[in-house]
């Protein structure tokens, strides 16, 4: 639909709020994003604080699904905790590197998509319009510099975090799994059936299942 005149003034002049330098600055707003600007240092000791208060959380809760009352299930807490935490670190640079990919992606690009919504709600879609722009020649040699010199250098470190958190995530639960604590909910049911008698066994209905053919049926009887 065609752009009438007042509603292509209006995009003149926000086309400034949708740039690469726009969205480039508006990173070190984001709560999250905002750590990759920090010192290497400071940001690892930020994701390593956050890594060992999840690590306590997911103690605790482990405490109460595998008892800490042997040495097998002490072991398994601590790789399923270590899983958790890892896994919840991957997901927190998974978010950091999403913004800051998007940007250096825009820094790149030659040209960069302006939206808006006119007065005049005659046009399409309720008065809402696009259309691209393309980048001066002093625009896109400062974004080239800024991706060059800062964003694709903080898009490439975090993704070698992310593949190493993964990773470690997952060898934790692996290592917790080959260990193979015993979990309290099971305790309990086997508990229960034994102290009632008179109610159909859960552990007669189940114990056979691990018989092959014929006896797993003779079992149950």
């Amino acid at each position: 639909a065609r752009v009438p005149r007042a509603g292509f003034e209006k995009m003149m002049d926000n086309q400034e709020e949708f740039s690469a330098i726009t969205r480039y600055q508006e990173l070190k707003e984001s709560p999250l994003a905002s750590w990759a600007f920090m010192e290497e240092k400071d940001f690892l000791f930020r994701i390593g604080s956050l890594f060992v208060v999840n690590l306590v959380l997911g103690l605790v809760f482990l405490g109460y699904v595998y008892v800490p009352d042997s040495l097998a299930n002490i072991v398994t807490d601590g790789f399923d905790g270590l899983g958790i935490s890892f896994t919840l670190n991957f997901f927190l640079i998974l978010n950091i590197i999403g913004e800051w990919d998007s940007v250096n992606k825009a820094l790149v690009n030659k040209t960069y998509v302006v939206e808006g919504r006119s007065k005049d709600q005659r046009m399409g879609d309720g008065g809402s319009y696009a259309y691209r722009v393309e980048k001066s020649k002093k625009e896109r040699r400062r974004d080239k510099l800024l991706s060059s010199y800062v964003s694709e250098p903080v898009v490439s470190r975090l993704r070698a975090y992310l593949l190493a958190s993964i990773a470690l995530s997952a060898t934790s639960f692996v290592g917790g799994n080959v260990i193979g604590g015993s979990m309290r909910m099971a305790e309990e049911l086997e508990e229960d059936d034994e102290e009632m008698p008179g109610l159909y066994s859960l552990k007669r209905s189940t114990g056979g299942m691990n018989q092959p053919g014929f006896a797993y049926f003779t079992a149950r009887s």
